[in-house]
């Protein structure tokens, strides 16, 4: 007699594509009419922006940018310019989705920028950028619990907390700000470079929205009218909610990073700024879910096959957010230092059995003043490596975003610069977990009269559960006659085992 189980439908996200590429692009740049010629480059700097996603049958294609500035001295020995340009990215990362829809996230992460002058009016400029791709599509995985079976039937039943990704989707909005200059700094006359972070310090799930506030850090390098170059941070408060498919419990989190569609600074002649910036909340919100499995079977009084499958849901394992400090050290004999940035690369990982070997690394870009007072650029190459627990047979994704901008302070050994890298972590189950989909139940036998109707051992390394298949009993007899409750009691005594 074979006995199916009743089966019930768990839907969730499954990942489509999980895919981190670097590219490179160069361009020509002519300087506009009215700027005077080029003499040297002093600095180049960039912000990745994230155009458009595209979901198409083979692949995903995104569309993203660099906006750059170059600072030059001028060749006639004013003061130093600044040019802009826009360097266009076109990446495609492929699936086997086929048509099936899918919520595509991308983050963009510059990885350097430089320039070279080619002529007095020209200049040729070199990026490169690092693109993590995902992508999710709706799946449904099947879950299979006991009907009703003879009482001689034992199951051996688990239950297993998960954790799963059921939505993923992106808010987007718009900042349209008008900024005043700190009263300390001094009046702006030239904005030469500027720059936005975005960080979150809450994000929520409130039953069918998803809330998130955090602040943008506007960074602005400019040319002010005493005629020296100057920077300061503007901090823009940002507080958004979304509208969810789904609602979800009190228990439920919400991962969300934000992605820079459009920046623009403008200011007038009394020094008033104004910003305006595309964003996009990426989301995706997790459930803590408990799903009870059957996983064997035996009968002590028939013969029972059982029929088993392995359940696979890309559970996650562990979720956490890790700061990493970033610290450059620089000799006193560099000078001042008048900005800098810092421009991460994305984690690189390799596993090492329960363990992850993760190299983080960057670049500081930074423009200073040397002791004859004359701007130089330079650069600084970060790299440290950690090692993080992972679950075996398991799979680790990360990413990396920097917290606000490099602090620069004074040591007795010279300058120092630092800032926070913050190490997304995210664990994944990559084995499945074996699931009773079915019995075949032979007929029931008369007992063997030659059978002890008690056993007597140690049970060594079995578990109950054990002990009563192998040797016709139950896990119920075996507690009763030996007055435990489970496993932890089992310790090396000898027990009592009852057979059915």
């Amino acid at each position: 007699m074979e006995t199916q189980f009743h089966k019930t439908v768990y839907p969730h996200l499954s990942q489509a594509i999980y895919q981190v590429q670097d590219q490179e692009q160069t361009m020509e740049l002519r300087l506009p009419e009215g700027l005077p010629d080029i003499g040297r480059i002093l600095g180049v700097w960039g912000q990745p922006l994230v155009r458009s996603k595209e979901w198409q049958s083979d692949s995903m294609r995104v569309n993203c940018g660099v906006m750059a500035w170059v600072m030059y001295a001028p060749e006639d020995g004013s003061s130093p310019r600044c040019a802009q340009a826009w360097i266009p990215f076109q990446q495609s990362f492929s699936h086997n989705e086929g048509n099936r829809d899918a919520t595509v996230q991308v983050q963009c992460l510059l990885r350097s920028i430089d320039g070279r002058t080619l002529s007095a009016r020209k200049l040729m400029l070199r990026a490169v950028i690092n693109i993590l791709a995902q992508a999710w599509v709706d799946a449904e995985t099947d879950i299979y619990t006991p009907c009703e079976l003879p009482a001689d039937i034992c199951l051996l039943q688990n239950t297993y907390p998960i954790r799963v990704l059921k939505e993923a989707g992106e808010k987007p909005f718009v900042m349209d700000e008008e900024l005043t200059m700190p009263s300390a700094s001094p009046e702006l006359q030239n904005i030469i470079r500027y720059d936005m972070r975005c960080e979150l310090i809450d994000k929520k799930v409130l039953t069918d929205k998803v809330v998130f506030r955090g602040v943008g850090v506007l960074h602005i390098l400019y040319l002010g009218a005493d005629g020296g170059l100057h920077n300061c941070n503007l901090d823009i408060p940002i507080s958004q909610y979304g509208n969810l498919n789904g609602e979800y419990a009190e228990d439920a989190a919400a991962e969300i990073e934000i992605a820079l569609t459009g920046l623009e600074l403008d200011y007038d002649t009394e020094g008033r700024l104004r910003l305006k910036s595309g964003l996009t909340g990426q989301y995706r919100i997790y459930t803590n879910d408990k799903i009870a499995l059957a996983q064997d079977v035996y009968s002590p009084k028939r013969t029972v096959t059982p029929q088993l499958q392995e359940l696979k849901i890309p559970a996650v394992l562990d979720k956490r957010c890790v700061s990493v400090p970033v610290q450059q050290n620089i000799s006193n004999e560099v000078g001042r230092i008048v900005d800098t940035a810092f421009y991460p690369d994305q984690p690189r990982c390799e596993r090492e059995q329960d363990k992850v070997r993760t190299v983080l690394s960057g670049v500081f870009h930074i423009l200073r003043m040397d002791t004859e007072g004359q701007l130089q650029p330079m650069q600084l190459r970060w790299q440290t490596e950690q090692m993080l627990e992972a679950a075996p047979e398991s799979v680790v994704q990360m990413s990396v975003n920097v917290s606000g901008t490099p602090v620069l302070s004074e040591t007795a050994d010279g300058l120092y610069m630092s800032c926070d890298l913050l190490l997304d972590q995210e664990t994944l189950a990559n084995r499945g977990i074996p699931m009773l989909t079915g019995v075949e139940m032979g007929a029931e036998q008369e007992p063997d009269p030659q059978r002890p109707s008690l056993i007597l051992r140690r049970a060594g390394e079995n578990s109950l559960w054990e002990l009563a298949k192998e040797n016709g009993s139950t896990v119920d007899a075996i507690c009763r006659a030996n007055d435990i409750t489970d496993d932890a009691d089992l310790g090396q005594q000898m027990l009592l085992i009852p057979v059915c």
